[in-house]
């Protein structure tokens, strides 16, 4: 289909269950909303501004799409959450965290992978909010001296390339992104000063995404503010977020606690609440081993449940407050809502912090998403029609679901055009939505061969990740 291959080519350069139930206090009753008008089908009638009623109907499409793949993919356990109108009006756990734990949307921590940048950046826009970080400041005015990143000649890095992803520096992940015991990682500031790879094009020119911007602007936050990332974080918002189950600790073993090198455990609490991954072997889940990302924590470390990252978009969507809590001020959050770049005009890009993503029905959508060797995430929140959607998944055959889930739900229930929506009805499970019509002329111009930029360059690793990296599109009668 032409649509998700357009949406590939942001990075590409041409070369020639079970549910829970809602927390108490946030309990709804379909009954207290008016019946939706609805079509001749018996659908709902989609608005330009839906006011979404039937919670019933959102929770058994969820449950039919999530089940299904639970079935096909052999996944472990799931987790959902849906904000409307600053409400959260749906949270699901489906399956088992391990050890005999069964999945809870307020109480099962998940890993985020990526999406723990999404609190990086948050972090970052406060310290721009209180003047302490000019969004247009060298970063190497921010940064320990020993950590300072070479100047191209094209001119310095900018806390504005950090929030777009246009830092410029090279993708390199072989050797150090991943640790499989808690001896084995350093502290932040090593791993940064060990692995700092090149810039291979100017800042400011592509977006793409980079793990190691990411940890530059939390070592940042970390130096400017004098704490730690993790300690930051839970003060300034998690704590008036009220996100008592999030953290960017990870839970190292007794053993290695000791060490003067490590940043402080998840506490022990959490940690039990903390799913374990799975993989999928003879056709079934089976669960892994923990595999650590404190080296690099900014971009890639943190764990949640589906109902703290309801509150976390809750306070995107919100101006900055959920409750009695704030963490932005009204500005600075519409900010983080704001476009600031992308690689071609029309095609999604970055916020001050946020991806962006092309929706069904011509919308637009705002998150971030990440995975771990076993666990994929994401986050996509809808400013335009006050929506917010969250889902991860403990088990690496996840990526479909969490891939297709908020296209599914937006297709089906807030996208303007209805025929994007389908839906098996022997199975329940949602299919993908038709992507909108472009001209032959218009597919003609995008045949050819591609390279993706988020690859090594000058590395040994580019021998091995050039040809995964590389994609020729050609055109039929169908599609390209």
């Amino acid at each position: 289909m032409i649509r998700p291959i357009l949406l590939c080519l942001l990075c590409l350069l041409p070369l020639s269950g079970q549910a829970q139930n809602t927390p108490p206090g946030q309990e709804l009753s379909p009954g207290a909303f008016p019946p939706p008008p609805v079509t001749q089908d018996g659908l709902p009638l989609l608005e330009a501004r839906p006011n979404f009623a039937n919670i019933n109907a959102l929770g058994a499409f969820i449950d039919g799409v999530v089940e299904s793949r639970i079935s096909r993919d052999h996944l472990a356990g799931v987790t959902v959450a849906v904000v409307k109108d600053g409400r959260i009006i749906t949270l699901k756990g489906y399956g088992t965290a391990g050890n005999g734990q069964k999945v809870q949307a307020d109480k099962t921590l998940f890993r985020l992978g990526g999406i723990s940048q999404s609190f990086t950046w948050t972090g970052l826009m406060q310290l721009v909010e209180s003047g302490h970080i000019p969004l247009d400041a060298p970063i190497n005015r921010l940064l320990p001296p020993e950590l300072a990143m070479p100047v191209a000649p094209t001119g310095p890095l900018l806390v504005r390339h950090l929030l777009a992803r246009t830092s410029g520096l090279e993708s390199t992940s072989f050797g150090h992104t991943i640790r499989t015991t808690a001896q084995s990682i350093t502290d932040l500031g090593t791993y940064l000063q060990r692995y700092r790879p090149k810039s291979v094009r100017p800042a400011g020119q592509f977006t793409v995404p980079s793990p190691y911007a990411a940890a530059l602007a939390g070592t940042i936050l970390s130096h400017v503010t004098g704490r730690n990332v993790a300690s930051y974080m839970e003060e300034q918002i998690f704590a008036p977020l009220g996100m008592t189950h999030t953290s960017l600790r990870e839970p190292f073993p007794q053993s290695a606690r000791e060490s003067h090198v490590l940043p402080p455990a998840m506490n022990d609490i959490l940690a039990s609440m903390l799913s374990q991954g799975f993989a999928v072997q003879n056709g079934r889940p089976v669960p892994q081993d923990f595999d650590y990302r404190s080296h690099y924590g900014p971009a890639a470390s943190a764990s949640a449940t589906a109902l703290d990252m309801a509150r976390f978009m809750l306070a995107h969507l919100n101006d900055g407050a959920y409750e009695d809590g704030r963490i932005l001020q009204a500005d600075t959050a519409k900010m983080m809502r704001t476009h600031l770049f992308s690689n071609a005009q029309g095609m999604p890009g970055t916020t001050h912090g946020f991806r962006e993503y092309n929706l069904p029905g011509g919308l637009q959508g705002i998150g971030e998403e990440g995975h771990t060797l076993f666990f994929r995430a994401k986050m996509v929140m809808v400013p335009d029609l006050d929506l917010g959607l969250f889902i991860a998944t403990n088990t690496s055959s996840g990526t479909d679901l969490v891939s297709a889930f908020a296209d599914l739900l937006v297709a089906r229930y807030f996208a303007p055009d209805r025929a994007t929506a389908n839906q098996d009805a022997s199975t329940g499970a949602a299919t993908t939505s038709r992507p909108r019509p472009i001209t032959k002329a218009d597919a003609r111009n995008l045949t050819g061969y591609y390279l993706s930029l988020d690859r090594p360059f000058t590395l040994v690793e580019a021998l091995f990740r050039a040809p995964a990296a590389s994609y020729r599109l050609s055109l039929d009668d169908q599609a390209i």
